[in-house]
C-alpha cells in the first residue's frame, strides 16, 4: 500500500490524520512522562520525538493551553 492510500484510509477510519494523531500520541505520552517522572523536560521532550525544544513547548502549549513546566506544576 502506498503512502497516500494509507493516509486516506487512515483518515476515514479514524477521522483524524494520521500525523495528527501521531502527534497527539507523544504528547499524551510526554505528559504522562511529566506526571510520573522526574526526567528533565528536554530529555522527555527528545525522549518523545522532539529534536527542538522550542517547538515542544509551542505543541504542547497549542494542545494543553499551558507549557509543560506549568503542566508538571499542576499534577
Amino acid at each position: 500500500m502506498n503512502r497516500n492510500k494509507f493516509s486516506s484510509l487512515f483518515q476515514d477510519t479514524m477521522g483524524v490524520s494520521f500525523s495528527k494523531f501521531a502527534l497527539r500520541y507523544r504528547l499524551n505520552s510526554a505528559s504522562r512522562a511529566l506526571r510520573q517522572t522526574r526526567d528533565t523536560i528536554e530529555t522527555i521532550a527528545f525522549e518523545w520525538g522532539f529534536n527542538d525544544i522550542s517547538h515542544f513547548n509551542k505543541v504542547f502549549v497549542n494542545h494543553y493551553g499551558i507549557t509543560p513546566g506549568e503542566y508538571r506544576n499542576k499534577e
